[in-house]
């Protein structure tokens, strides 16, 4: 058995010493020569590099004595290094509130609230010097807060500092052998201390930087400044941090780009990393070209791809804003093709049978036994549907008596959520998507008020292999 690691007084102990990985990407594989090694720093406790830059800050402000367990952290962030702070902070009391730019994903706004942040958002294109970007609001909270730090992630040593220490673990995964490093850019902390660190070991080391197309560190004229989907790269300004001066060439990377790589890196490889990392290694197969078999090119992989569930990994999303790679394209081409335009009025459902909301679950469960229902819609006195009754949910309930009324027992349709309307014209290929969330759909006319019939997965299935003779 390998070494396990020891037992750990705290998660932030386990920050660092993250896996270097070979990278192969078959289409990508012949267009360069040497060892791509991607360096997984998405597999830190908060899924992002920044917990290295949160972890250091809170150990070196303690130290200091610059806070206390009364205190108030501000922090001007994307969103990575607030989750990483409040993490490592959870056990010592410190107020946290995060001013992240509105482009900012749902997920990591949800990880924030669970964590205790306050939270407030600011323009994603507000420069970064105008009161209202994320860092002159921050400014503006620290100076009416009593006991507060601002920590500034573009302008704070702590982040070079940090990084020092992943610039070390590289040099000794790869036994100080290393031709090529590529590293995103958005505080410019990483690159400064990394490209600093290996430079002093092996100065031929080429330094690749990574701007998203869009950002203006590489293009301050830029005039579609923030115009762009990939989180984690890219500013509307320079960073003071960012010392462009050991960046020996840069790579500007399209979200088209970024996105594709990504979901190729999930697919593919198994990696589960953000766009930004999906961007990393779009721009390392283009810088690392010409290097030679015998080389070596480490890539970082900035953050995880659970951060954007509602966007990298949502499909509708893709398709929205034009950015679905060509492999999904493909796949859902196949699943349109194979259902040759055919809608929910194919299927000829049967009329539904529907239970009022004053009828007993007795008689629910009777009728669903008598025709073999797992569901039954409930209308009200006006016939119009109301909800849902499932005879797998009443079967669990402890405290159900059959003389029970069905509305007692029903599933409500709300209308807070959004609603999908499910008609005799949707596309069957929308109801298959439908049903990776959902177990019934219930077909209504076009005003939404009657239910025309109910229809599952397999009704899906049954019509496919109908038409096809099979379900391919």
């Amino acid at each position: 058995m390998s070494r396990l690691p020891p037992i750990v007084d705290h998660i932030s102990d386990q920050v660092g010493c993250t896996p270097l990985v070979r990278i192969h990407l078959k289409a990508q594989s012949s267009a360069i020569k040497c060892e791509l090694l991607g360096k997984c720093e998405f597999l830190n406790p908060g899924g992002s590099l920044k917990d290295r830059v949160a972890k250091r800050v809170l150990e070196d402000l303690e130290s200091q004595e610059k806070i206390s367990s009364d205190s108030t952290l501000i922090i001007p962030t994307s969103g990575n290094l607030s989750i990483g702070l409040a993490l490592f902070a959870a056990r010592k009391g410190y107020h946290i509130v995060a001013i992240i730019p509105d482009k900012t994903s749902i997920e990591k706004i949800q990880v924030l609230k669970s964590l205790g942040v306050e939270i407030l958002r600011t323009p994603a294109d507000a420069h970064h010097d105008s009161p209202e970007s994320h860092v002159g609001v921050a400014k503006k909270l620290a100076a009416d807060t009593p006991n507060s730090l601002v920590i500034d992630e573009y302008s704070n040593q702590f982040s070079v500092a940090a990084h020092e220490e992943t610039a070390d673990e590289i040099l000794q995964q790869c036994n100080d052998k290393l031709d090529m490093i590529v590293v995103g850019v958005e505080s410019g902390g990483s690159i400064t201390a990394i490209a600093n660190r290996l430079r002093a070991k092996l100065p031929n080391i080429r330094v690749i930087g990574v701007d998203a197309k869009g950002s203006s560190i590489t293009n301050p004229d830029e005039k579609l400044v923030g115009n762009y989907k990939t989180q984690g790269l890219g500013t509307n300004f320079t960073p003071p941090l960012l010392n462009k001066s050991l960046v020996d060439e840069w790579e500007i990377v399209s979200d088209a780009e970024a996105f594709g790589m990504a979901r190729r890196l999930i697919a593919e490889e198994g990696l589960l990393c953000g766009s930004s990392s999906g961007a990393v290694v779009a721009a390392a197969f283009r810088a690392a070209v010409n290097l030679e078999s015998t080389q070596r090119c480490v890539v970082l992989l900035n953050d995880s791809a659970r951060n954007y569930d509602s966007t990298l990994l949502n499909e509708s999303w893709l398709i929205e804003n034009d950015l679905l790679d060509k492999g999904s394209a493909d796949r859902i081409k196949r699943k349109v093709q194979k259902w040759r335009g055919a809608a929910i009025a194919e299927l000829n459902l049967a009329i539904p049978v529907s239970i009022s909301k004053d009828a007993t679950i007795g008689e629910a469960l009777t009728t669903m036994e008598e025709r073999d229902f797992d569901q039954l819609p409930v209308i009200n006195a006006k016939k119009k549907m109301i909800g849902f009754v499932s005879k797998g949910n009443l079967r669990l309930q402890e405290t159900l008596n059959l003389t029970d009324s069905v509305e007692k027992w029903m599933y409500k349709f709300s209308t807070k959520k959004k609603y999908i309307p499910i008609t005799l014209d949707t596309p069957l290929v929308e109801l298959w998507d439908f049903f990776e969330h959902n177990p019934v759909a219930f077909v209504t006319d076009t005003e939404f008020k009657w239910c025309l019939g109910v229809v599952t997965k397999y009704d899906l299935i049954d019509f496919l292999n109908k038409r096809n003779g099979s379900l391919h």
